[in-house]
């Protein structure tokens, strides 16, 4: 490889990276959501992670650093250990693009989706009111008594809120909290979470949470669902009442 194709090929994954960072900083947002239809499908298929493309070119480039470092010191395990480091790369860029866990999506991300979601509800909400459809607040509440005492399910409530939820506060004058959790497909339908914690004895605690949403003409049991994530993820069982 001559070295103008060597400065075409490693300039292209700097200028990559560069890129990947000021989508992750937030100080580029314009490719975010694009309007395109083809960029719409590289989108859907990418996913929404800035740490995608520098994950893979990561185990990329430690790859072909070790490589030539082994052929100038003559130690072949810096191979072996390369290739791992570039299927290891591979590994973690096809986690990152088809789970899309939470800590490979930007903050800024999570904030623009959870604003715009809360805009097109109350554009429904707006449509419905002036069509005459229904839009009409839901509520549902569940307790439940769980084997720990209430200061360590009050800890672990409020870590599975911040999980699963935005938003989350505590309640004045009360061993509870608040938040914003997503439920329905793909967590898209926001419902108001309160989740009170009241001490039964030294070894057991009873959990109140109550979840508010708005339901349409289709009923889609937000908050109901909302209640069984929040249960799901702190592996609380649902049975004890």
């Amino acid at each position: 490889m001559t070295w103008p194709v060597e400065l075409a090929v490693f300039g292209s994954m700097a200028v990559l990276i560069a890129l990947s960072y000021l989508q992750w900083t937030g100080q580029w947002r314009s490719w975010y959501r694009p309007r395109d239809p083809a960029l719409r499908v590289l989108f859907a298929t990418l996913g929404p992670s800035p740490l995608l493309v520098p994950t893979l070119l990561g185990g990329v480039l430690v790859m072909i650093g070790l490589i030539l470092v082994s052929s100038v010191v003559h130690v072949h395990l810096l191979v072996d250990i390369g290739i791992a480091f570039g299927i290891g790369g591979l590994a973690i860029g096809g986690w990152i693009g088809f789970a899309q866990p939470r800590w490979a999506i930007p903050n800024w991300i999570r904030d623009y989706d959870h604003q715009q979601g809360q805009d097109r509800g109350a554009g429904r909400q707006r449509a419905r009111g002036g069509s005459g459809g229904i839009d009409k607040p839901s509520s549902v509440e569940e307790t439940i008594n769980v084997p720990m005492n209430a200061r360590t399910a009050l800890a672990l409530a409020t870590r599975v809120l911040e999980e699963i939820g935005q938003d989350v506060r505590g309640q004045k004058d009360l061993q509870g909290l608040r938040a914003t959790v997503g439920s329905g497909a793909l967590g898209m339908n926001p419902a108001m979470v309160e989740l009170s914690v009241e001490p039964i004895s030294e070894n057991r605690a009873k959990i109140r949470i109550r979840a508010s949403a708005r339901e349409g003409v289709i009923k889609q049991r937000t908050a109901e669902k909302a209640i069984q994530r929040v249960i799901q993820a702190a592996g609380w069982s649902s049975e004890v009442r």
